[in-house]
């Protein structure tokens, strides 16, 4: 009988030798075996393949750095511009994605030169990659090529594509914080006025479940957002100046557009001295055996400017046509050229068209099965201003539409704000009390008007806010910064806009506050509400009441340059403020030492956003200013401040 010793070798001996003979049909049939521990790679323009693909000695091509990355993989590219195609030949996995993005503050240009297509493919085969940070342009017929399954493609800059700047044909893909713009050149002018063009951002029918948000679409010679795929959301987006139609939904099914905001207001880009239909929807003909699909759709909570016709289905190919099973509903339309809302006739127009507000035009709707009620048509009595910041389509307090529609299951406005009331349109009003200040806490008794310099002894650095209680219902990534011309990484920056201009220099004088009435450092923390006389704000300022808000309210700036500002006495201080889409970054300066930038921006709004000052204090008083530094047309906000003793 065997030796017991010589049996265990036996065994030890024939499992190295069955996982060499894994590891080896695995290195033959391209099995892809992770590596164990996520690694960082490099690529640069003037790199070597024969490097190690370090940050000191990157690789040159992307195919040598694929020939390497396993899931759990960052490829990092340094800018520049790279003519060869970044060819996604590997995948990740749902719990280790490939993620491939530029080197911090570096721009990398990925260009077709017009003769190559898609400078950016992933194909089909490939899986749960992240890419990020990328300039795409130029592409033969595409920039931007997706047709694999679970990808992110997120904050790019394309444009120049002849057909389609991003063209999506897979499944679980997301589009986001991107700029697609100035596409489509095969119809270059508007040559065509027919149809047959591309799109600067389209998913294709067939696949589904994607997801387009808080993207800048525009000055595409074709549509700017087609929607083929089924089971697809768009939201947070910019679609304005497009050719065609700003945001198209063809022939596809279960699909919902909301909180988006588009325009027409460029006559470069009319179609036949027309601007743009807003959003539209469609039938048209797929292929001979598609037939028609459109149905589920639900497009809510979106604001729609100066187009030829603002939302509807207004076209058709196929017999069996028909919106089946759609709701058009709280949306704010304004200065249609054609009709508000408009249906074609259909054998399936299931529909119900309700608490939307029509500024011009009419609701065009045949007869059938279509559910129309609650609308209004006319001054709605809205706060007016830049047609591309959605407070002007705020309505005012004393607007008809306050508390005049239904529950059509659209429990959010645009901001993501309850609807604890129903007022009609994308926006529901914000009521806004009389700005007489009261102060809501007793204020300690002045003993000193001695001012005094900061003692620093934490050294002050970059703050970032800290949500205490949001109330955000649809998913978005706040975290992420909105998209620029340049594509910056910067979670600090403000929300996108084409016309982005920063002014550091108020342009309204600074008031200048009281040093009598927080100089006594307090016992304990004593908080000042929004209203607390201890606060002194310029003008424009408004109240907006708000049971989410600390004490009931808070306070919303004027324009750029708008300051609020406090004398106290304590060790540090914590603000409270709210954010949405269109508000901005405010400086925070004390005794005249800037120790901070809040960035009040985020996807949707939220109240009881906290920042801490990062310096303590010496003996006081102390002036506190915080100052409204941009973007144009956005706003800042005070909810409280809290005095640590």
């Amino acid at each position: 009988m065997p030796d017991k010793k010589y049996r265990l070798i036996s065994v030890i001996t024939a499992l190295a030798l069955a996982l060499g003979s894994f590891f080896s049909a695995g290195a033959k049939s391209g099995v892809q075996i992770p590596s164990l521990a996520p690694r960082t790679l490099y690529v640069s323009a003037a790199g070597n393949d024969t490097n190690p693909g370090t940050a000191t000695a990157p690789f040159k091509t992307f195919n040598k750095a694929f020939s390497v990355l396993a899931a759990g993989d960052t490829l990092l590219i340094y800018g520049g511009t790279y003519t060869q195609q970044l060819n996604v030949s590997k995948s990740g996995t749902s719990s280790a994605p490939i993620t491939i993005k530029a080197v911090s503050g570096q721009k990398v240009i990925l260009d077709g030169g017009n003769v190559r297509d898609a400078p950016v493919f992933i194909p089909s085969t490939r899986s749960y990659v992240n890419l990020s940070g990328l300039t795409c342009k130029r592409g033969l017929s595409t920039c931007v090529l997706a047709q694999g399954s679970h990808l992110t493609i997120s904050r790019f800059d394309v444009y120049e594509a002849k057909k389609f700047g991003i063209r999506v044909t897979g499944q679980f893909v997301t589009v986001e914080y991107s700029l697609v713009h100035d596409n489509v050149l095969e119809n270059l002018g508007g040559a065509n006025t027919t149809g047959g063009w591309g799109a600067g951002l389209r998913s294709a029918q067939g696949n589904g479940n994607n997801i387009f948000r808080y993207n800048e679409v525009f000055h595409n010679w074709g549509e700017g957002i087609i929607v083929g795929s089924y089971g697809t959301q768009v939201y947070g987006n910019k679609a304005y100046d497009n050719y065609s139609k700003n945001i198209y939904v063809g022939n596809t099914y279960n699909v919902d557009v909301y909180q988006n905001i588009t325009h027409s207001t460029d006559s470069k880009w009319y179609r036949s001295g027309n601007p743009a239909d807003c959003i539209s929807m469609s039938e048209e003909q797929i292929s001979s055996s598609y037939g028609a699909k459109l149905g589920d759709i639900r497009v809510y909570n979106n604001i729609a400017y100066n187009c030829k016709t603002g939302i509807g289905y207004t076209y058709t190919e196929v017999s069996g046509n028909g919106c089946d099973n759609c709701l058009i509903s709280f949306n704010t339309i304004t200065a249609s050229k054609n009709a508000c809302i408009k249906v074609i006739a259909g054998s399936k127009n299931h529909m119900e068209i309700a608490n939307n507000i029509c500024t011009t035009g009419s609701i065009d709707v045949p007869s059938g099965d279509i559910s129309v009620h609650h609308n209004f048509l006319g001054n709605a009595s809205l706060a007016g201003g830049a047609f591309g910041d959605p407070d002007s389509y705020c309505p005012l307090a004393e607007s008809p539409v306050v508390g005049a529609g239904a529950n059509t299951g659209v429990d959010v406005d645009f901001f993501n704000v309850s609807r604890d009331r129903f007022d009609i349109g994308a926006i529901q009003a914000e009521i806004v009390a009389a700005n007489t200040p009261t102060p809501t806490l007793p204020l300690p008794t002045a003993s000193s008007t001695q001012p005094a310099t900061p003692t620093q002894t934490v050294a002050p650095t970059q703050p970032t806010a800290t949500s205490v209680t949001p109330t955000s219902t649809i998913p978005a990534s706040p975290t992420l910064p909105p998209p620029s011309p340049t594509i910056p990484a910067s979670p600090t920056l403000p929300p996108p806009s084409p016309t982005i201009t920063t002014s550091p220099t108020p342009t309204v004088a600074p008031p200048q506050p009281s040093p009598t009435s927080t100089s006594q450092p307090p016992s304990a923390a004593v908080t000042y509400d929004d209203k607390d006389l201890a606060l002194s704000y310029s003008v424009n300022w408004t109240d907006v009441v708000d049971t989410k808000a600390y004490g009931g309210s808070f306070k919303k700036s004027g324009p750029l340059g708008s300051t609020a500002a406090m004398t106290f006495t304590g060790s540090s201080f914590t603000l409270l403020y709210t954010t949405n889409s269109t508000f901005g970054n405010m400086e925070v300066r004390v005794d005249g030492v800037l120790i901070g930038t809040i960035n009040q921006y985020s996807a949707s709004r939220v109240f009881n956003q906290k920042w801490d000052s990062p310096v303590t204090f010496g003996p006081g008083p102390h002036t506190l200013l915080l100052t409204h530094i941009g973007p144009d047309a956005t706003r800042m906000t005070v909810d409280a401040i809290s005095i640590n003793p």
